[in-house]
C-alpha cells in the first residue's frame, strides 16, 4: 500500500517491557512486540500503549525503530496481577481516550479481553476502528476451572460484548473463529491470522543432534492441571530410559515452594520416575530455544483449548511434536507430517505415540524437515504482519496492496 499506517496496540494487561524485577516480558507481550516491529518493518507507525507499573519508566519510550510504548496512568504505578485489573480499565480506557482525542491513530488493536474494553471506551465517541485480538478466550478457561467460577462467567459475557462491537475479531485459526461464531459474533467481522514465530530465535541446530541412546522429551509452559504434564510423566511408566525436561511454572529457586511443582514431584515418586522427570522452573526465551534444539521431541498436552504457540517453535527448531487434539493445535499440527495428535487426557496414547515415533528414525527425520518447512512457510511474522496489514485495510476501505514491495498477501479468512 502506498500510504503507511498509525496503528495504536493496546495492552493493558501484557506490558511490552520486561518486569522491573528481573527477567522478560510474557508470551503475549513478546507476541505483541513481534508483531509490532514487523509491521514497522512494513513502515507503519505503531505504538504500543501499556499501563504504567514502574514510577521510573518515561511516559513515552522508543522501543524499537518505529515502535514506540506509551504508559498511560490507570491507578498506582506499580505491578498488578491480571486478575485484579479490571477495576483500571475505567481509568485506563479513559486515559487512552485523552491520548487519542489529541493524537489519532488510524486503527486500533486491542489485544486480551480487557484491552478491548478499554479501546472502545476510548474510541466511543471517534471515528477510530478497533481490532480484537483475545489470544486465549473465557470458555477456553471455563474448561480448566469451575465451571460456575464468576470471573470465568463475566470474562466470557464481556468477550461477547466486545466480539459484537469491534470492527473486526481477530482468531489464530479455525477453531477460535468457529468459538467465536459460537458466542454470536458474525463470521463476516472475524479473521483468521495465525500469529508469527521468530524464525531467528527458533531454529534447527547448526551441528547433527548429539547422538544419545536416551530419550529426550521436553515440555514448555504452566505446571497447572490443564497443561497436562501429569499425563506425560504417566506416559513415562510406559517409556523405559526417557528422560522428560519441563520448563515452566516459577523460577528455580522457588520451585520447591510451588504447589503445582510439588504435585508432579509428589506423582513421579508414587509412579517411580521422579530420577527422570526434571523440572527446571521459569526460563527465557532464548533458553526454551536452546533447549528445544537438544531434545527428540516436544509435548504439548492442554486438556482445554490452545493454539500452540509452543509447537510452532518447536517445529520451527526442527523437532517434531506430540500433542493432544485440541483447539488450534489441530491446526499448527499436521498429523502424521510435523508431528502426532492424541486425545487428552489419555497417557496410554501419548506413551503408543511417543514410542512408535522414537522408534522410526526415518519418520522422525521427515518429521524434522517438514516441521521447519511448515513453520518458515506459513508463521514467520512478516507473514503474520502482511495478513494483519490486510485485514486493517479492510477495515479502513483501503483497496491497495502490501507495504512490503513483492510480499505475498496471505489468504485472511472473512
Amino acid at each position: 500500500m502506498s500510504r503507511s499506517l498509525k496503528i495504536a496496540m493496546v495492552a493493558l494487561s501484557a506490558s511490552p517491557l520486561p518486569p522491573s524485577t528481573g527477567g522478560e516480558a510474557n508470551g503475549q507481550s513478546a507476541r505483541i512486540v513481534s508483531l509490532a516491529r514487523a509491521l514497522a518493518r512494513c513502515r507503519h507507525e505503531v505504538t504500543v500503549y501499556a499501563r504504567q507499573d514502574d514510577p521510573s519508566a518515561p511516559r513515552l519510550l522508543p522501543l524499537a525503530a518505529g515502535v514506540n510504548v506509551h504508559h498511560v496512568s490507570a491507578g498506582a504505578p506499580a505491578p498488578v496481577a491480571t486478575g485484579d485489573l479490571v477495576p483500571l480499565i475505567a481509568d485506563f480506557g479513559a486515559g487512552l481516550g485523552e491520548l487519542f482525542a489529541t493524537d489519532p491513530p488510524d486503527v486500533v488493536h486491542a489485544h486480551y479481553w480487557m484491552s478491548g474494553l478499554a479501546a472502545l471506551q476510548a474510541t466511543r465517541d471517534r471515528l477510530i476502528p478497533v481490532v480484537q485480538t483475545f489470544h486465549t478466550l473465557g470458555t477456553a478457561r471455563r474448561c480448566s476451572v469451575r465451571p460456575d467460577d464468576p470471573a470465568s462467567a463475566r470474562r466470557i459475557r464481556m468477550e461477547a460484548v466486545i466480539g459484537r462491537a469491534a470492527a473486526r475479531v481477530v482468531a489464530s485459526g479455525e477453531d477460535e473463529s468457529q468459538e467465536l461464531r459460537r458466542m454470536g459474533i458474525g463470521y463476516q467481522r472475524i479473521s483468521v491470522v495465525p500469529p508469527g514465530i521468530d524464525v531467528d530465535r527458533f531454529h534447527p541446530s547448526a551441528t547433527e543432534l548429539e547422538p544419545s541412546t536416551v530419550p529426550r522429551l521436553l515440555a514448555v509452559g504452566p505446571l497447572t492441571e490443564d497443561r497436562g504434564v501429569a499425563e506425560q510423566i504417566r506416559a513415562l511408566t510406559k517409556l523405559p530410559g526417557a528422560q522428560l525436561t519441563v520448563a515452566g511454572g516459577p523460577r528455580n529457586d522457588r520451585l520447591s515452594a510451588d504447589t503445582d511443582a510439588r504435585r508432579l514431584r509428589e506423582l513421579a515418586e508414587r509412579l517411580g520416575v521422579a530420577d527422570r522427570l526434571r523440572l527446571v522452573g521459569l526460563v527465557s526465551h532464548d533458553d526454551v530455544a536452546r533447549l528445544m534444539r537438544t531434545v527428540d521431541l516436544v509435548l504439548c498436552t492442554p486438556r482445554a483449548p490452545r493454539f500452540g504457540t509452543v509447537a510452532l517453535e518447536a517445529m520451527a527448531s526442527g523437532v517434531p511434536v506430540v500433542a493432544t487434539a485440541v483447539g488450534g493445535l489441530r491446526d499448527t499440527v499436521l498429523a502424521g507430517i510435523t508431528g502426532e495428535l492424541v486425545p487428552p487426557r489419555a497417557p496410554d496414547q501419548l506413551a503408543n505415540a511417543i514410542r512408535r515415533l522414537l522408534g522410526d528414525p526415518v519418520r522422525l527425520q521427515a518429521y524434522r524437515f517438514a516441521a521447519v518447512d511448515r513453520v518458515r512457510s506459513a508463521f514467520s511474522w512478516q507473514r503474520a504482519a502482511v495478513a494483519a496489514e490486510c485485514m486493517y485495510c479492510r477495515v479502513l476501505g483501503i483497496q491497495d496492496g502490501p507495504a512490503v514491495p513483492g510480499a505475498h498477501i496471505p489468504q485472511v479468512a472473512s
